[in-house]
């Protein structure tokens, strides 16, 4: 039985087969940015519902919730950049691999603004609150992925002016493939509205299901290859 070119999914009907369209890169587009505005939404409900319920809104909260919006929307764009960066066939069939790599970067630099914000206010609320950072397990979980993220920033931004050799950098990249992980129990044992709707729940289980499938497949391949000379620049290093 021949298959379906390219992307195109195979449908089974009965005694027959059916194949749809391959995938375009302006579905692909459309389905990425509609599939934050999933936790956008519900974000949205539960600030509407929380500031309707109060008699006085506290200051702080004006600071607070806008930055549990910026940890929804990042730990998505995390997502999408581990799968923009990790050579899947079906990506490199919509795209060239060097855009792929150039949007890979740019979501990068994207989402670790949007992770670094949310941590330092997060953290500061704790300050202005109870005078001093109050640790637990699911907050220890977030400071240390937001760690392992700006180590592997380091790496990846400033692989030219600091001269890391490929090894150094490999090693310090290979710590980024924690970072989603931690990220993903941070929030569904502390996120309010990953913990309060269940729509958002299954969102973030489904993309770490996902984001486990595609690290296996990654890790179960043929490794990087390494530059000549042991200072080449890896995909996944920033040009400076």
């Amino acid at each position: 039985m021949a298959m379906p070119p390219g992307n195109s999914v195979l449908i089974s009907a009965g005694r027959g087969v059916l194949y749809s369209e391959p995938m375009s890169a302006k579905q692909l587009v459309v389905a990425a940015i509609l599939l934050p505005l999933i936790p956008v939404v519900y974000w949205t409900v539960s600030v509407a519902t929380e500031f309707a319920a109060a008699d006085q809104i506290v200051a702080i909260l004006w600071v607070y919730h806008p930055a549990r919006l910026l940890a929804l929307v990042g730990f998505v764009m995390m997502f999408y950049q581990f799968v923009l960066g990790t050579r899947l066939p079906v990506m490199e069939s919509v795209a060239p691999r060097a855009k792929l790599l150039t949007q890979h970067r740019s979501l990068g630099k994207a989402g670790f603004i949007l992770i670094l914000v949310h941590g330092v206010i997060m953290l500061s609320a704790d300050l202005i609150d109870y005078r001093r950072v109050i640790f637990n397990l699911p907050k220890l979980l977030g400071i240390t992925a937001l760690f392992l993220l700006i180590i592997a920033v380091i790496a990846s931004w400033f692989f030219k002016p600091f001269k890391f050799q490929y090894n150094t950098w490999k090693k310090m990249h290979l710590l980024a493939y924690l970072v989603f992980p931690l990220a993903f129990f941070h929030a569904i044992m502390l996120g309010t509205t990953v913990r309060g709707y269940i729509a958002v729940r299954v969102l973030f289980v489904v993309l770490m299901l996902v984001y486990t499938a595609i690290l296996v497949y990654r890790l179960a391949g043929s490794p990087q290859k390494k530059p000549a000379g042991g200072r080449g620049k890896p995909d996944g290093a920033q040009s400076r």
